[in-house]
């Protein structure tokens, strides 16, 4: 006698089954999801550190650039300054050189005595002190340009207290400078210094434009009335 035992496998095996397959499949789309939002964050994560490092490089660039400009104004300015520098050393140069090759002209003279004046008469000084050029005529008290150029004269009148000395520093007997001298109480002198601008052949002289009676003029050892002039560069 046999017995036969036939059984069917349990429903909740089944469903156990599929129940994990879903979980793992939840499980692997979570972590897909995750990845995906992972190499999203890393992908902006990249896109700023390269705009950052962009924006390094320029700053960079910009300060390089900076530098270069700053360089290149330095640069320019030493230049400007060697070139102002070397002209001004080239100008005295060229100065020593005009000055080593203008003529040597200079004069000065001297009254030795009391004198009286008279109106439109020059003043004649005497005695020569320096004569460089031979342009001074101490016969008549007229200096003579020999060359073309700026003259500078100076005039040093000692007066008599109590006078008055009217006088004119003319270039061919047309006023250029005229000076008045005056004294109160003590015999006192004065001085009067002009430019001129003159060529060859030009007359120089001191003349007198008021009568003043007795000697205007005082003269000693220690006061002496002068007339001199130099050349100061050539035109």
């Amino acid at each position: 006698m046999f017995l036969t035992v036939i059984a069917e496998e349990p429903q909740c095996l089944k469903y156990d089954f599929e129940e994990k397959i879903l979980e793992k499949l939840v499980r692997m789309e979570y972590q897909m999801e995750r990845m995906k939002i992972e190499g999203l964050e890393r992908d902006e994560s990249m896109a700023k550190i390269k705009t950052e490092v962009a924006t390094a490089l320029e700053t960079q660039d910009q300060s390089v650039a900076d530098i270069k400009s700053k360089l290149d104004e330095k640069s320019t300015a030493f230049e400007q300054k060697m070139t102002d520098t070397i002209g001004k050393m080239l100008k005295r140069v060229e100065n020593i050189a005009e000055a080593s090759t203008i003529p040597k002209i200079v004069f000065k003279a001297r009254i030795n005595s009391h004198m009286s004046v008279t109106r439109g008469v020059y003043i004649v000084f005497p005695t020569t002190v320096l004569n460089e050029g031979d342009a001074y005529d101490s016969g008549s008290g007229i200096f003579t340009a020999p060359v073309n150029g700026t003259y500078m004269f100076n005039v040093i009148f000692c007066v008599s207290s109590g006078k008055s000395l009217h006088i004119d520093i003319m270039v061919d007997d047309t006023k250029t400078a005229p000076v008045v001298f005056r004294n109160s109480a003590h015999s006192v002198c004065h001085s009067a210094v002009t430019v001129e601008v003159l060529t060859a052949g030009q007359r120089v002289g001191i003349q007198v434009t008021y009568n003043e009676s007795g000697n205007v003029i005082h003269h000693n050892s220690y006061r002496w009335s002068t007339f001199s002039g130099t050349l100061l560069h050539t035109t």
